[in-house]
């Protein structure tokens, strides 16, 4: 009876719950817009909700979108070659408003394919991008979205052009950007153009509460934008979280003015790509160390321009300084470090952070089988009771180690476990009975993916694993990037 009464819709609440958890499985949501119109009516704003970030085959929501336009506007794209019986007459839903989240450079991909796709001349291209890209976004405007992210990636001259155009437009109607919470910038070639859009930022989008900063050359604009921003932090009094990703700012002036600020730097995630100044560092951690969650590093790109002995020291003491100031850890993701003496550190970091850590990532960049067996041999005995996600990607020479993980690990429930077996005589067939018999026979997951640098697990196995509640599944789909990671939940 109850279930009846979910799929008639008559438990809104609960058939919203089920919904929502599948809020980013795309292909059951449009599954859920079959069963009924209350599920219809559920399911089409999340579907609709960021639709330039969802692979499609095509790219037709574009042509959803400009039925909003009046007639005026569609003389405008009908003078440039696009027929507007290509539009829909009449749609169920107002689609634009449903929008929350808009990627400035994700909407020129899709535009930019959906023109394609439709054969547009080659020398209309550039016009036809812009004008829709303008319109697209006066179309989100007019409608009074309820915008909540807004990231800015910014590559070239055109796409600052396009940008300003948009900005003229958001001048017109600031609510259109004043509750937005999360706000992103990247790869800003030209930082002097948008300076005056920050200044706009800072005086009317008080509601912002997390900030991403994502540039991966450091130059004089790059700095110029991180420097302007912290002027104008101290204005944003709901910020709750800053990240920074793969960023190659933070150098000493950079980190002092952090450090001069008069609120508290609220940094949630850090993931370093580049050796820093190490003095410089301890200062950023000891101002916001208490609030960092998510945390990595790896090969870093100037590992070629130092001695190895320097760089092995630099990242113990980046260890040691995680260790000394950053205990509220949640993940961790160790990529391509190929060190094998910092890895007693490494260990000491898991154990610190046990009580917080549930995601933990470490991928080894080549076959090194000291390394593998290290890891094997010391990790299983210090994870943390449970985690939510495990990612371990290297070799399994030895298939005794790899047992001695298993056993090691046998008090750690995981719910998302993935096993990449790369350069190895070892296969698939050879790993999976120890599986079997301290994974699947003992519940201890509840996804697994594996993978060997060949194939993956045989479908076959797929119903075995099942009879133990344990869903196999891809290890692509199943793997994590931190950048993901931390849009998903910030």
């Amino acid at each position: 009876m109850a279930c009846s009464k979910v799929f008639s819709g008559k438990l809104p609440e609960i058939t919203d719950d089920i919904v929502q958890y599948f809020r980013n499985d795309y292909k059951t949501l449009h599954s859920c817009v079959l069963v009924n119109r209350a599920w219809c009516r559920i399911t089409i704003p999340l579907l609709w909700k960021e639709p330039f970030s969802i692979p499609v085959k095509n790219y037709h929501f574009i042509e959803i979108y400009l039925h909003n336009l009046n007639e005026y506007d569609k003389t405008k794209l009908n003078v440039c070659g696009i027929n507007n019986k290509i539009f829909p007459s009449k749609t169920l839903f107002n689609y634009p408003s449903f929008i929350q989240r808009i990627n400035t450079f994700k909407i020129e991909q899709s535009i930019e394919k959906w023109i394609t796709s439709i054969g547009v001349l080659k020398d209309m291209t550039t016009i036809v991008k812009t004008l829709i890209y303008k319109l697209l976004f006066k179309i989100f405007i007019n409608n009074e979205v309820n915008l909540r992210t807004f990231e800015i990636l910014i590559t070239t001259d055109q796409d600052h052009r396009n940008f300003n155009e948009i900005f003229e437009l958001i001048l017109q109607k600031p609510n259109f950007i004043c509750n937005i919470r999360n706000f992103k910038l990247q790869r800003i070639t030209n930082v002097r153009k948008i300076l005056q859009f920050l200044e706009f930022i800072s005086l009317k989008c008080n509601s912002i509460s997390s900030i991403n900063f994502q540039f991966q050359k450091f130059n004089d604009e790059n700095n110029l934008l991180v420097k302007k921003f912290l002027s104008i932090f101290e204005q944003l009094n709901n910020l709750e979280s800053i990240h920074i990703i793969y960023c190659r700012l933070l150098n000493y002036e950079i980190i002092q003015q952090i450090i001069n600020l008069t609120k508290p730097f609220k940094l949630k995630s850090l993931f370093m790509d580049e050796i820093l100044q190490i003095d410089s560092l301890e200062l950023l951690l000891q101002k916001s160390g208490d609030y960092l969650e998510n945390f990595g590093f790896g090969s870093f790109s100037n590992d070629s321009y130092i001695r190895n002995e320097l760089i092995n020291e630099l990242k113990q003491q980046l260890i040691d300084l995680i260790i000394k100031y950053c205990t509220k850890i949640e993940l961790f993701d160790l990529f391509e470090c190929n060190i094998n003496n910092i890895y007693p550190k490494i260990f000491n970091l898991i154990q610190n952070i046990d009580q917080n850590l549930y995601y933990l990532s470490i991928d080894f960049d080549d076959d090194d089988e000291i390394l593998s067996t290290n890891l094997l041999l010391n990790l299983g005995q210090i994870l943390p009771l449970k985690l939510e996600y495990l990612n371990l990607s290297f070799i399994i020479q030895n298939i005794n180690d790899f047992e001695i993980f298993l056993k090691n690990s046998h008090n750690t429930f995981i719910k998302k476990l993935l096993i990449r077996n790369k350069i190895s005589k070892r296969k698939i067939k050879d790993i999976l009975p120890y599986i079997k018999k301290y994974i699947m026979k003992e519940k201890r997951v509840e996804y697994l993916a594996i993978k060997d640098s060949y194939l993956e697990y045989d479908l076959r196995e797929v119903k075995d694993f099942r009879l133990y509640n344990i869903e196999l599944r891809n290890y692509d789909n199943l793997y994590i990037q931190a950048v993901n990671y931390v849009k998903e939940m910030y």
